[in-house]
């Protein structure tokens, strides 16, 4: 007869047998999974053969090279969140296949297993994947029939305590065991008609603490014979990489259990879709923004910007190919498909179709070749006998008394546009005149090409003493009255300047107001000018150096030196080509002088004054619209 003790004994065994982990089903391979429309629904048929294999990758791997973590970086429309939602369905298929599956990884048996997804709001989660991964677990078939979830649309309940659930706060996991999770930056960044909520930076600083927070414990509680079997997918905007997923990144490449995709169209879809032709795409650098590489030149500017030697190569693949693998990895080989896109807009194209972060913050420009190129004329050169000097309250000395002894105006018959970057003490005051040296035909139409003739950079005095702004002022006066200059506009910053630009006022110089710190307008406009060869300078060794070291901003459309460092005299430099984008028209006479190219050549007898002449020219008679006042026919004694 039994006894009390073998009836306990065998209650405990019962007991113990009935919280047992216990596989109910065989679990598919992943291949014959992805497959297999019973399982991934008809949404998993259409998975692109680029994604089916980084599955098969991720849940393939064991031992000491499981993948834990996936960071998923691409452009649009390539499937990255689809992606990261296949994964998380793979998971809980994994689970449904036992029975008291927190046993496994000696949890209690009634521990709720969660698998999360990361967004701003519990209120936008329907918008988001959150709400994709409802409708593809109901068009699903193994799920409706052995894993059928709730009907509440709140979070996505399942059988046995697995739960698949919104998250944007701590507050919603406690008590909870993350299996898995989804961080998709695109709806932190993303703004549209129905969901004007933009999550701040420190919403999304606090959103991706928790992620990693999260991705530690899941480490510690899901370990089975010492392998954490959870699994974390963190998806990368495709407009600009935030610190977080740099960060991420970074370390994942040490991480034998983190797994990098970068998803680019052209990979993505099947082979044939696109051209097989390619052209060269430079990622960018801390000193150069991203660009097409189409030609040997390009690609020198960008060897020139890391220092390193000239070398003879006959296309540009030879010379990228014969780059250090770490400087070949800045370039891809783009489809001639998307050529267009690229050369209209380079920055957009790497984000949206090649899956590049581009970064926010970069220099604005580094081409030393470009900038030598501007230098090469030799016709400009510093009128002043020292590039900077000071200009201050309390004594005599005034900016004329810095000119050259030799100094001689350079095409005084070109209206001069001037614009001056003010300051008293502290900063230093930048001034710089550009004018239109000739007109050259780009592309069927006629456009100016600027030079750039004076740049100064105005120090600051010891204290008590500061830089006089009557001497700056002056020296505009100079130019026109001794030197013989019209003055086509003034311009200044809004600092200090309004007594400044009264007096000029009454004497009748053109002026106004002009602020390059607000946009990046102005010193896209001088970038641009160096890059299509319009835009001649001297080698002034401030401008140079405030040039190279400037910092562009993109998101917000500034330009700023770096610490430490002052961006005077480039200020002035941009704001004085920008007066000349703006006011030339208005310099310009609205009389037309009529004079032969014979007599024109004869009366103007400085060759250097008319060595662009045939450009001022046009029909038979040769009119030329000069400026209100002919300064270099009087020279001749001829005209007034």
């Amino acid at each position: 007869m039994e006894g009390l003790g073998d009836i306990l004994r065998g209650i405990a065994e019962y007991k113990e047998e009935q919280i047992k982990p216990r596989q109910i089903r065989e679990i598919l391979p992943m291949e014959r999974w992805l497959d297999s429309e019973y399982y991934v629904g008809p949404s998993g048929m259409r998975l692109y053969p680029y994604w089916k294999e980084a599955l098969n990758k991720v849940f393939n791997s064991t031992g000491d090279t499981k993948i834990t973590e996936v960071i998923v970086t691409g452009g649009l429309g390539t499937g990255k969140s689809s992606f990261a939602l296949y994964c998380m369905l793979r998971k809980v298929y994994e689970i449904s296949c036992y029975e008291n599956a927190p046993v496994l990884f000696g949890l209690m048996p009634n521990t709720q297993i969660s698998l999360m997804y990361f967004t701003v709001t519990r209120e936008q989660a329907p918008r988001t994947g959150f709400g994709q991964f409802r409708s593809m677990l109901d068009e699903t078939p193994y799920f409706q029939d052995h894993f059928q979830r709730s009907k509440n649309n709140a979070v996505v309940e399942f059988p046995r305590y697995v739960y698949f659930v919104p998250g944007s706060n701590d507050s919603h996991m406690i008590g909870a065991a993350v299996f898995g999770s989804i961080l998709d930056e695109a709806n932190f960044f993303r703004r549209d008609a129905q969901n004007p909520k933009v999550a701040t930076a420190a919403e999304f600083s606090r959103v991706s603490r928790m992620y990693t927070s999260i991705i530690d414990r899941a480490r510690s509680r899901f370990l089975y014979q010492g392998i954490d079997n959870s699994l974390s997918v963190l998806v990368s905007s495709n407009t600009t990489e935030s610190s977080f997923t740099e960060n991420r990144i970074k370390a994942a490449r040490d991480n034998p259990h983190s797994m990098v995709i970068n998803a680019r169209l052209w990979e993505v879809r099947p082979e044939g879709t696109y051209s097989s032709k390619k052209f060269h795409v430079f990622l960018g650098s801390d000193l150069l923004d991203p660009m097409v590489v189409d030609t040997k030149e390009d690609l020198v500017s960008i060897r020139d910007s890391w220092e390193y030697p000239r070398e003879v190569f006959s296309t540009v693949g030879e010379g990228i190919h014969s780059l250090p693998v770490e400087r070949r990895s800045q370039f891809i080989d783009v489809p001639e498909d998307f050529r267009n896109r690229f050369d209209n807009d380079v920055i957009l194209s790497l984000q949206n179709i090649a899956g590049v972060s581009v970064a926010p913050v970069g220099r604005l420009f580094s081409s030393m070749t470009l900038f030598k190129k501007a230098c090469e004329t030799g016709q400009l050169m510093h009128p002043f006998t020292r590039p900077s000097f000071i200009i201050a309250t309390g004594d005599s000395v005034e900016v004329k008394d810095y000119l050259r002894p030799d100094y001689a105006p350079f095409l005084r018959n070109k209206a001069r546009f001037i614009h001056i970057d003010q300051s008293l003490s502290g900063d230093s005051t930048g001034f710089a005149v550009a004018f239109v040296h000739h007109y050259s035909m780009r592309g069927g139409m006629s456009v100016p090409v600027i030079a750039v003739d004076i740049m100064l950079c105005v120090e600051p005095p010891k204290h008590p003493r500061k830089i006089s702004i009557s001497k700056i002022r002056d020296f505009v006066l100079y130019m026109r009255d001794e030197l013989g200059y019209e003055i086509g506009y003034v311009s200044y910053d809004s600092y200090a300047s309004q007594e400044s630009l009264q007096a000029l006022e009454e004497a009748r110089i053109p002026c106004g107001f002009q602020s390059v710190d607000r946009t990046d307008t102005a010193y896209l406009n001088m970038v641009s000018l160096f890059f299509d060869d319009r835009l001649l300078v001297y080698d002034h060794p401030v401008f140079r150096r405030e040039l190279f070291e400037l910092i562009h901003y993109r998101d917000s459309h500034k330009c700023d030196h770096l610490v430490g460092g002052s961006k005077d005299v480039t200020d002035a430099v941009a704001g004085a080509i920008q007066n000349v984008l703006t006011h030339n028209a208005t310099a310009v006479s609205d009389e037309w002088v009529n004079i032969s190219r014979d007599t024109y050549t004869t009366l103007v007898t400085d060759p250097e004054e008319v060595l662009f002449g045939d450009e001022l020219f046009s029909g038979t008679d040769y009119r030329m619209k000069g400026i209100k006042k002919i300064p270099t026919l009087p020279r001749c004694g001829a005209y007034e």
